[in-house]
C-alpha cells in the first residue's frame, strides 16, 4: 500500500512538472487584448449596468465638478428580495479604514459620472452628512436567533440625507456661534477703556 502511494505521488509530480514545462502562450479571447488601443480612439462602455466587482471599493464623490471631494468608499451592496440593487453601503470617515463608519443609502441616490475617462459614483452630499446617518448593521443579513436584538436595516432615502445635511449645518452654525461668543468677551477684556 505504501509503495502504491509513493508511485502515485511520483506520477503526479512528473505530470505537474511536465505541465509546468510546457510554455504554450494562451490565445487571448478578450478583444482589447487582440487589438492595441489607439490614442485617438475614444473609450466607451459597450454594456449598460455595472458589475458588483466594479462597485465594491469604488470611491464616492460629492459632485462631478473639478472640485469634487472623495466622501467615502463603497464597502458593500444590498440586493432586495426582488433581486434589484437596493442600496450601497458606504464607508465614511476614519483613516485607512480605522474609525470608519458604514452607512447605507438607496442606490437611486447614486449618479454615475465619467470624469477624465474614469467612471465615478457621485452622491451629492457631504461626508459629514453621511456620518450623521445611522450605522449600517450587516448582522441582519446573517443567520441568528429569532430573539436577537437586530432590526432590518433600511437604507437612507433622499429625505434622510437632506435631514442629515440640515442637522450637520445646524450643528456647525451652533458651534460657530459658541466660538464667536467666547471670542467677543475676550476682545472686550483686552481693549483698554479710555
Amino acid at each position: 500500500m505504501f509503495n502504491r502511494f509513493l508511485a502515485t505521488t511520483a506520477v503526479a509530480a512528473m505530470v505537474a512538472t511536465g505541465a509546468m514545462a510546457q510554455s504554450t502562450a494562451p490565445t487571448p479571447t478578450d478583444p482589447t487584448l487582440q487589438q492595441p488601443t489607439q490614442p485617438d480612439v475614444p473609450m466607451v462602455v459597450k454594456s449598460k449596468g455595472h458589475l458588483a466587482s466594479n462597485i465594491i471599493g469604488k470611491s464616492v464623490l460629492n459632485s462631478s465638478g473639478e472640485d469634487a471631494e472623495n466622501i467615502g468608499k463603497v464597502s458593500d451592496i444590498v440586493i432586495s428580495p426582488d433581486d434589484d440593487l437596493q442600496a450601497v453601503v458606504i464607508g465614511v470617515g476614519g483613516f485607512l479604514g480605522i474609525g470608519s463608519k458604514d452607512v447605507a443609502i438607496e442606490y437611486d441616490l447614486v449618479d454615475w459620472q465619467e470624469l477624465e475617462g474614469n467612471r465615478y459614483m457621485v452622491v451629492e452630499t457631504s461626508a459629514d452628512a453621511l456620518k450623521a446617518l445611522p450605522d449600517f448593521d450587516p448582522r441582519a443579513f446573517e443567520p441568528m436567533p429569532a430573539d436577537a436584538a437586530v432590526s432590518e436595516p433600511k437604507p437612507a432615502t433622499a429625505d434622510d440625507v437632506t435631514k442629515a445635511e440640515e442637522t450637520v449645518a445646524a450643528e456647525k452654525a451652533a458651534a460657530e456661534a459658541e466660538r464667536q461668543e467666547r471670542t467677543v468677551p475676550q476682545e472686550q477684556q483686552e481693549t483698554p477703556v479710555q
